[in-house]
C-alpha cells in the first residue's frame, strides 16, 4: 500500500473510531444509569463497539508500521469471523422465526463472537509473529 492510501485509511478510521467511541459511551451510560435492569445486551454491544474503536485507534496511531497492520488484520479477521458465525448460528437455530433469530444474533451472539474472536485473533497473532523484530 502506498503512504497516501494508508493516510486516507487512517483518517477514515479516525471518523469511524470517534463514532464508535461516542456510541459505546452512550451505551455504557444507558446500561449504568438509565435502564431499570442491568442490560446485558446493551453492555455487550457497548463492549464490542469499544473493542472495535480501540482497534481503530491503534490503527490510527501505529498504522504506518507493517507488523502492526498485520496484527490488526489478525484481530479483525478473528473478530468478524466469530461474529458472523454467531449471527448465522442464531438465525439458523430460530428457523421459523427469522426476525427473532436475527435480532438475537445482532444483540447477543454477534457482540460475544466479536469479543471472543478478537481475543483469539490477538493470541493467534502473538503466536504467529513470535520472534519477529519490532513488535
Amino acid at each position: 500500500m502506498s503512504a497516501r492510501s494508508i493516510t486516507i485509511l487512517r483518517w477514515l478510521a479516525a471518523l469511524i473510531a470517534l463514532a464508535f467511541t461516542v456510541l459505546a459511551a452512550w451505551l455504557a451510560y444507558l446500561t449504568l444509569f438509565v435502564l431499570e435492569r442491568f442490560g446485558l445486551m446493551t453492555m455487550l454491544s457497548g463492549l464490542a463497539l469499544f473493542s472495535a474503536a480501540t482497534i481503530l485507534w491503534w490503527f490510527i496511531v501505529e498504522g504506518h508500521i507493517g507488523r502492526v497492520r498485520t496484527r490488526i488484520r489478525h484481530i479483525v479477521s478473528g473478530a468478524l469471523l466469530l461474529a458472523a458465525i454467531g449471527v448465522i448460528v442464531s438465525i439458523r437455530l430460530s428457523w421459523p422465526r427469522l426476525d427473532t433469530g436475527f435480532l438475537s444474533g445482532i444483540t447477543f451472539e454477534g457482540p460475544v463472537g466479536f469479543i471472543i474472536g478478537g481475543n483469539l485473533g490477538a493470541m493467534y497473532s502473538l503466536l504467529r509473529l513470535r520472534g519477529t523484530p519490532a513488535v
